[in-house]
C-alpha cells in the first residue's frame, strides 16, 4: 500500500510504537482483545522532503538463536 501511494504521488508512513498497544486506542476503534493493531498507516501530501530515521544498529537488540 506504501508503494501504491508513493506511485500516485501520495505521501505515505508507515508508524509502530506505543500506540500501537494503547488500550484507549483499541477500544476506540472497537476492537476485541484478540484483535491486535500492527502500525498505522499516514497518507497525505508530501512536499518531497524525506527526512530519514535515525539508524540504530540491529546488534543492540537481536542476537543469533540456536537450538539446543
Amino acid at each position: 500500500m506504501l508503494l501504491a501511494a508513493f506511485a500516485q504521488g501520495v505521501g505515505a508512513r508507515w508508524r509502530e510504537g506505543s500506540m500501537t498497544f494503547s488500550r484507549v486506542i483499541r477500544d476506540g476503534l472497537g476492537l476485541s482483545e484478540k484483535e491486535k493493531i500492527s502500525g498505522f498507516m499516514y497518507l497525505g501530501e508530501s512536499d518531497g522532503n524525506f527526512d530519514s530515521t535515525e539508524f540504530v544498529a540491529p546488534g543492540n537488540y537481536v542476537k543469533e538463536w540456536t537450538a539446543g
